[in-house]
Formats: structure tokens, C-alpha cells, sequence
């Protein structure tokens, strides 16, 4: 990664990830771990990939700084990337901006809200999930430290998910071409079979009872729209024809 930086003309800083396979973590897991919507856990890598960037999000809030790249560690960066990297090219209003590049389609608003070089940035209308990639300023990493002390979703669907509150709450954006993609999803587009894998475990674990599973589902529901009605509804635009995003 630092190689890969250098090539484009960025310094970067290091965070160290968390360890989802350390035992010393697992406390730090079960403080923020919920049951998922299907009533099963989620895995220690989901875990350990969230307190990851929670690290991030707090390094901002404790710098003097008003934006952060974040950027996980298996990368490929696009052309013209380092031009993204200084935030004064943001709009006011723009809080959170994902610069990545995954394989399914997605709802972008109809007209650009700004451009940089080659790059149109437009407002994400849809679920875009994937987190390896984005800007983030403090509002937004202030709320997604709140929206993260209790984990039911992976943080990529707290953060870029359209059923999470967050979308309700802030303006979320997206770069077209996209800046960045993982390793393993450009290895599948250039049909390579040497692509580094992602480790990822999604959710696993016993379901509950019944009776215990609807009684959550029903809990979570209404802290859900107690969320939402405590926060102003983002207005919400016209949106271009699902289209795939792609990487440059």
C-alpha cells in the first residue's frame, strides 16, 4: 500500500487493523454485536472490519482535520487518484463519498454535483455496499460512531446500506468512474486466478427461538423509526436508471 501510494504521490498513514482471530478482541466484539435481521450473529471478521474503521473514524474526531481518506488494504487506485485526496474540492453539504467501484448496479442522482478531472460525483440513491474506499468528513464519522456502538449489519450496510439511518441523515455520495476497487473483484473482471481473496466471513451462528427472534425483530423495528423520526429526512432527488459503476 505504501508503494502503491507513492506511485500516485500520497503519503499515507497507517491505522493497524483490528484482529478478528485474536481472543484478546473477543470482549471488544461482544460490546458492539447484535443479532442480525436473520437472528444470526455476525462473524468475528465483520467485527473486527467495523472496529477497524470505528479507529479511523476517531482518529479524525481527535485531529484537527475536517476530512479523512480511508482506504483498507487491498486496493488497486485509479488514474488521476491523488487529485481526490485534498477535500476542497467537495461540496458544503457532501458529508460522506465513496470512492470505490463494486460489481452491481446502483441508483445515482440525475445531475452531477460537481466534477473532478475526468470524475462526476453524484448522490447515491440506492444501497452501494463495500467500504474499502471513501472520504468521510467529521459529521459523518461523528454518527457513524453512534450508529455503530451496536452492530446488527455489517458496517458497510451501516454506512452505505439505503435501510440504515444514515442515508436518512446526511447526503452520501459517489464518484463516477469510480477511484478505487479490492484486488479480489478486479482479479474477477480481468479473469485472473492469481487475485488476492478477501477473508471475509459473513454472518454465522444458532438461530433463537421463535418467540425470541420476533421479539428482537419487533425492538429493533421501532428503535429504527424512533431513529429516523429524531432526525431530518434528507430530501431526496430524482434518480438516473440503475447503471454499473465502473473503475478507471
Amino acid at each position: 500500500m505504501y508503494r502503491l501510494a507513492e506511485s500516485h504521490n500520497i503519503k499515507l498513514e497507517r491505522i493497524a487493523a483490528v484482529n478478528g482471530r485474536d481472543p484478546a478482541n473477543f470482549a471488544e466484539f461482544e460490546k458492539h454485536r447484535a443479532a442480525t435481521v436473520n437472528d444470526k450473529i455476525i462473524s468475528n471478521t465483520d467485527m473486527a472490519c467495523a472496529l477497524s474503521h470505528r479507529k479511523a473514524w476517531k482518529y479524525l474526531l481527535d485531529s484537527a482535520d475536517e476530512w479523512l481518506a480511508v482506504f483498507e488494504d487491498d486496493i488497486h487506485m485509479g488514474k488521476d487518484f491523488s487529485l481526490l485526496i485534498d477535500s476542497a474540492w467537495i461540496p458544503r453539504g457532501v458529508e460522506l463519498v465513496k470512492l470505490e467501484a463494486r460489481p452491481n448496479d446502483v441508483l445515482l442522482g440525475v445531475a452531477p454535483v460537481c466534477s473532478i478531472g475526468h470524475r462526476r460525483l453524484y448522490r447515491l440513491g440506492s444501497s452501494y455496499l463495500g467500504a474499502a474506499g471513501y472520504m468521510i468528513s467529521r459529521k459523518a464519522a461523528g454518527l457513524l460512531l453512534k450508529y455503530t456502538e451496536k452492530m446488527d449489519v455489517p458496517v458497510d450496510s451501516v454506512m452505505f446500506g439505503s435501510g440504515c439511518a444514515l442515508m436518512s441523515a446526511i447526503e452520501i455520495h459517489q464518484v463516477l468512474p469510480a477511484a478505487c476497487i479490492q484486488e479480489y473483484e478486479l482479479a474477477k473482471i480481468e479473469a485472473r486466478e492469481d487475485g488476492l481473496p478477501t477473508s471475509m466471513i459473513r454472518h454465522t451462528g444458532a438461530r433463537r427461538p421463535f418467540h425470541k427472534s420476533l421479539l428482537r425483530r419487533v425492538n429493533r423495528k421501532v428503535k429504527q423509526i424512533a431513529s429516523l423520526a429524531r432526525s431530518k429526512p434528507v430530501a431526496v432527488e430524482p434518480m438516473q436508471a440503475p447503471q454499473f459503476i465502473p473503475f478507471e
